[in-house]
């Protein structure tokens, strides 16, 4: 689900598209079936000098152990400014 989302919003974009998505102060919280997390974001249009915030908020992730690792299960963002639609 992920994936086909970036696939529509970036509608084939590839390389460089300009902007950088950093990720920050990570709460990681361990449950029955695996864990959860909370971490926030920041997005930047580094085309701009000096680069420019363009989008902020956090995600919910539940995350579960798999014979490969620990993997996304489900991911809520919530998005600053946007009456923290659920996503």
């Amino acid at each position: 689900a992920l994936r086909a989302d970036r696939e529509r919003r970036y509608q084939g974009e590839t390389g460089d598209v300009g902007r950088r998505h950093v990720n920050g102060s990570f709460i990681i919280q361990p449950t029955k079936e695996g864990a959860s997390s909370q971490a926030y974001y920041i997005l930047l249009d580094v085309t701009t000098r000096p680069p420019t915030m363009i989008g902020s908020g956090y995600y919910e992730d539940t995350f579960v152990r798999t014979p490969l690792g620990w993997r996304i299960k489900h991911r809520k963002l919530f998005i600053d400014g946007d009456g923290n639609a659920n996503r």
